[in-house]
């Protein structure tokens, strides 16, 4: 984890994410404050030594902070797509739900009204829902979208029958089924548009369902992620619950 590397290095951990939307929107400094303006990084930017890597690039966590810490420099920018997995009990010396996000997280929790599991489900574009270029699957033909959500279902039933006393929060990427879904009793889904992080920006409600439903997840009782023919396995529920600490089980059918 970036962070984890930047403690190793003695340097001060700072993040400057403003688009597609605003973190600081979202999340605010737990025990480390990463915060800095625009000001403050033009500042700072001369100094530093900026390294570029990606996921594609075979960068190691390791890699990159030996380079950082060879160089002169007082600091170091690093501009990245890659997932560097890590600690992800660090999660919480970071950050925690902005204020006007916690009040809407009090406000669900009071609406599941107990103990819940969370179910992830990611069909992309299998079920006809628009997402965007960044979730370029094929549609499945109607009759094939119809026998994907009746699975689908079934395999909700299964699930809440494993947690009889438990509601079951339910998390996926498809208003189609998210509809469908909720025609049982014991499902329960956030409210709002559902958005996936490749999308074009859609306003900050939007942005926010996102972080709403990641803290759910992280605060449920154990955490299922559901994948069904073309279906991916979604790693959003997962990393939720590494973050929140919570048993993990995949179905895969």
């Amino acid at each position: 984890m970036l962070y984890k590397m930047s403690r190793t290095l003695n340097w001060r951990f700072r993040i400057f994410f403003t688009y597609p939307f605003n973190l600081a929107d979202f999340l605010a400094p737990n025990v480390d404050d990463w915060r800095i303006s625009p000001a403050e990084m033009a500042a700072a930017l001369p100094a530093a030594i900026i390294h570029n890597t990606s996921r594609f690039s075979g960068d190691t966590v390791e890699a990159v902070a030996a380079s950082l810490a060879a160089s002169p420099a007082k600091g170091g920018y690093l501009f990245s797509s890659g997932n560097f997995a890590g600690d992800h009990s660090l999660f919480a010396e970071l950050f925690r739900p902005s204020p006007a996000l916690q009040k809407m997280l009090d406000e669900q929790s009071r609406q599941i009204g107990g103990e819940y599991v969370a179910v992830g489900f990611r069909f992309q574009r299998l079920l006809n829902d628009e997402l965007g270029e960044a979730c370029a699957t094929a549609v499945l033909p109607a009759a094939e979208r119809e026998k994907l959500i009746a699975r689908c279902l079934d395999h909700l039933r299964e699930i809440h029958a494993e947690n009889p006393d438990r509601r079951v929060l339910l998390a996926t990427d498809s208003e189609n089924f998210r509809a469908a879904a909720q025609a049982l009793d014991y499902v329960y889904a956030a409210p709002g548009a559902i958005a996936h992080m490749g999308m074009e920006a859609k306003g900050k409600s939007v942005w926010r369902k996102l972080f709403l439903d990641f803290f759910l997840i992280a605060r449920a009782k154990k955490v299922y992620v559901v994948a069904d023919g073309q279906m991916r396995e979604s790693g959003f529920p997962a990393t939720a619950a590494a973050i929140g600490q919570v048993p993990l089980a995949i179905k895969r059918y």
